[in-house]
C-alpha cells in the first residue's frame, strides 16, 4: 500500500484545510492515472469531495488520500512525498526499493 511521508500528510492536510470550506467533510486527495487505464508512472492529484466506488482509501496522520484502482497495483510499495514551490505544491512518487540499492529514482 501507497506510504505517505510526514511532508506529504502534512501538505495534504493543509490543501484540504484549505478547500474544506466547499468541500464534503470527507474529502480527499486522489490520485489517479494521468492516461485513462493505464497504470505507469504518469499519475494526477486531485482534490476529491469521496472516493471512486473502487478507490482505495489511505488515511495516515489525518491525511486522506484515495487511490484509483488501476495505480494502485502500481503505487502498492511507493511513498508519497510533497514539497511547496513557488508555483504549488509538487507530489513525488519515491521508490524504496531503488534507495536500497543506492540509487534515487524518482517519479513524478
Amino acid at each position: 500500500m501507497l506510504t505517505l511521508t510526514p511532508t506529504a500528510a502534512d501538505t495534504v492536510r493543509q490543501l484540504l484545510a484549505s478547500a474544506r470550506a466547499s468541500a464534503e467533510p470527507h474529502a480527499g486527495v486522489r490520485i489517479s492515472p494521468a492516461r485513462r487505464g493505464r497504470a505507469d508512472t504518469s499519475v494526477e492529484v486531485t482534490l476529491a469531495n469521496e472516493p471512486g466506488a473502487t478507490d482505495q482509501t489511505i488515511d495516515e496522520a489525518g491525511a486522506t488520500v484515495f487511490v484509483d484502482e488501476t495505480a494502485a497495483e502500481f503505487l502498492d510499495d511507493k511513498v508519497l512525498d510533497a514539497s511547496v514551490e513557488a508555483k504549488g505544491v509538487r507530489f513525488t512518487i519515491l521508490n524504496p526499493r531503488s534507495r536500497a540499492r543506492g540509487q534515487t529514482d524518482q517519479l513524478t
